[in-house]
């Protein structure tokens, strides 16, 4: 058992070197949105009369990014320490409502609606929570920017919940955007293969990596009607 920690333990150094452009690039989305919310409350306080409650609600979006920005880094953290992540029983329908409600604003921004479908009675999963919500958030952004300014876009992304075979528990992301040319195929997983112009690539790939650490699958297929289909699958735990 010690040998496996060990090894486990080298397995995930080994993946710092590509999980350290994809933290910088996740913390810069919340910075960025910290200094532009920070601009708007300088530019309130210099009012004749600066509207307090505008105020009010401009320092509550700074704490949400900072709070988001804490977020990756306990990620980071959690995920290279030398012991085993402490996991719960979890809720994939919670998980996914506590994932739509930090890209919500960003799909309403770009006039893409959002629609959730989840299934009953689906057993418990046991994955970090942070981790799990870190996998679908990157999912998510990705698809709110395959859908940007697109012909698509007021079909929205579709989210779901639901069984899956042999035990398992699904959620799968459906978009409908410019999708994956057949020539990167399964690479999008790959370490710094990205279908982004300014795209450094990693999302794929360490999101693929930490669902497999809790024995799961991430598999991309093309969607039929026009764009891309991702799916998690989870081992089912018993209660």
């Amino acid at each position: 058992r010690s040998l496996e920690l060990r090894l486990a333990h080298v397995a995930r150094f080994n993946l710092m070197g590509e999980m350290a452009a994809g933290i910088a690039h996740e913390i810069n989305q919340p910075l960025s949105a910290i200094a532009t919310y920070a601009q708007a409350g300088r530019r309130v306080l210099q009012r004749d009369e600066p509207d307090v409650g505008m105020l009010a609600e401009i320092c509550g979006k700074i704490d949400d990014q900072a709070r988001r920005a804490g977020q990756v880094i306990a990620n980071l953290r959690k995920f290279i320490r030398k012991q085993e992540i402490e996991t719960q029983l979890l809720d994939v329908n919670q998980v996914v409502a506590d994932v739509m409600t930090l890209i919500d604003a960003d799909a309403r921004s770009e006039g893409i609606p959002l629609h959730v479908h989840s299934g009953q009675g689906l057993a418990p999963v046991r994955p970090d929570a942070v981790q799990l919500q870190q996998v679908l958030l990157n999912l998510t952004r990705n698809s709110v920017d395959a859908m940007r300014g697109g012909p698509g876009k007021e079909r929205g992304i579709v989210i779901a919940t639901g069984a899956a075979d042999g035990g398992a528990v699904r959620i799968t992301v459906i978009d409908h955007g410019h999708g994956v040319s057949p020539q990167l195929g399964d690479n999008i997983f790959h370490p710094f293969v990205t279908t982004k112009r300014e795209g450094l690539g990693v999302g794929l790939a360490i999101s693929r990596t930490i669902v497999q650490s809790y024995g799961g699958t991430l598999t991309y297929a093309d969607n039929p009607a026009g764009g891309s289909v991702f799916t998690i699958e989870l081992p089912a735990q018993r209660v």
